[in-house]
């Protein structure tokens, strides 16, 4: 189910910073290697935040099930997804753990023989998504309470990113375009620098530890710098 969810553009109540990284949420850092499976790191790695902050239980969901078995949802394995067909299919299926169903970077044959739900979240327990309105109030708000699944257009310098607050004058020229699936861990200001904490999945030996900074309240208006605040979707789970 769709929602459009609206926060208040004072973010003047809100702390001066958030950091997950150091709260027991967040797994170490995984790598899609040479597969285009973004938007399925993206989508569990917000999902296994929010789950560890519901029930103080950190567990580790199968990206490889999202690409061998979400195709009829929309989405394409290693060439591309959303998260959001990641939840309608987590939804409808539940996704087991990463133990069960090991990723190994390529399309394959969707092997329900492996899927044991119960060790995972059984269908049900992700019962939809909802969208957050496009501004730094309502991302910083979100943020508050669990890690977000955010999408970014990753230029051709970001891959070379290792340490400091990114911005790139190259995605001021691409308009809304999106192209790279992240998790938004937190926020704050490094020598006057407002930024976003993000976590990539391109393993721990990029950038941050695996993690990124990005400014925050970037020159592209609206859509964030990089277009960060384009898409953002949020999981709707019912975890006992």
């Amino acid at each position: 189910p769709f929602g459009l969810v609206a926060a208040e553009d004072d973010a003047t109540d809100l702390p001066a910073s958030v950091d997950w990284r150091d709260k027991n949420v967040l797994n170490p850092i995984k790598n899609q290697g040479n597969c285009g499976s973004c938007w399925a790191f993206s989508a569990t790695g917000a999902l296994e935040a929010q789950y560890a902050i519901a029930t103080g239980k950190l567990l580790s969901f199968s990206e490889q099930q999202l690409v061998d078995c979400s195709t009829d949802y929309g989405n394409n394995g290693c060439d591309g997804g959303l998260m959001e067909y990641a939840y309608d299919y987590i939804r409808d299926n539940g996704i087991d753990l990463d133990s069960t169903y090991p990723y190994n970077a390529k399309k394959n044959k969707c092997q329900d023989t492996l899927v044991k739900k119960a060790d995972g979240l059984s269908v049900g327990e992700v019962n939809g998504f909802y969208k957050l309105d496009s501004t730094d109030a309502a991302l910083m708000t979100a943020l508050v309470a669990a890690p977000v699944s955010i999408a970014m257009y990753a230029d051709s310098n970001f891959r070379f990113y290792s340490s400091g607050v990114y911005s790139s004058y190259m995605c001021q020229i691409v308009g809304d375009s999106i192209n790279h699936g992240i998790v938004a861990v937190g926020y704050g200001t490094e020598e006057g620098k407002d930024y976003y904490l993000m976590r990539n999945s391109w393993g721990p030996s990029w950038g941050l530890d695996g993690y990124f900074k990005i400014k925050r309240g970037g020159a592209d208006g609206e859509h964030g710098e990089c277009n960060v605040l384009e898409y953002m979707r949020v999981a709707t789970l019912e975890a006992n």
